[in-house]
């Protein structure tokens, strides 16, 4: 992350900053704030991780664009990975993001397949989801 150069071009790419801009950061932004939370020469990296969490962190869609598209090779997308497992581990766990994940997770390791059915009611809760179902039935 030492050798992002800020040309831009993550963020012209980013599939989620192309769909809506006003709540997701640049990736860039998430390298950036990842470097600071891996030197050990910092010793507050909760300084860099609870803005990242507050400015959707949970919303890249890893579509990975960041990472192809990248003059100097970096990896924004896996920067964002490595944000996201400190900040749950931190307890940053109030976030639509991390409730899918989570919910992801157990259903693999309970049957081994995804119950998309469920995934919305414990990610999203019964209100949401049930706000999301007048689209659902019009599919």
């Amino acid at each position: 992350g030492t050798e992002c150069i800020l040309c831009g071009c993550c963020a012209s790419e980013c599939n989620k900053l192309t769909a809506r801009e006003d709540d997701f950061l640049e990736p860039y932004v998430f390298t950036k704030a990842n470097r600071f939370v891996l030197d050990s020469r910092d010793d507050a990296p909760m300084a860099h991780i609870q803005p990242a969490f507050d400015n959707g962190l949970w919303k890249c869609v890893h579509c990975m664009n960041c990472i192809s598209r990248c003059p100097k090779h970096l990896k924004p997308a896996q920067d964002i990975s490595n944000l996201r497992k400190e900040a749950t581990k931190a307890g940053l766990t109030n976030s639509k993001g991390v409730r899918h994940a989570v919910a992801f997770k157990d259903d693999l390791y309970k049957t081994g397949r995804l119950k998309e059915v469920s995934m919305s009611l414990k990610s999203d809760g019964v209100v949401d989801s049930a706000k999301q179902a007048f689209y659902a039935l019009r599919l």
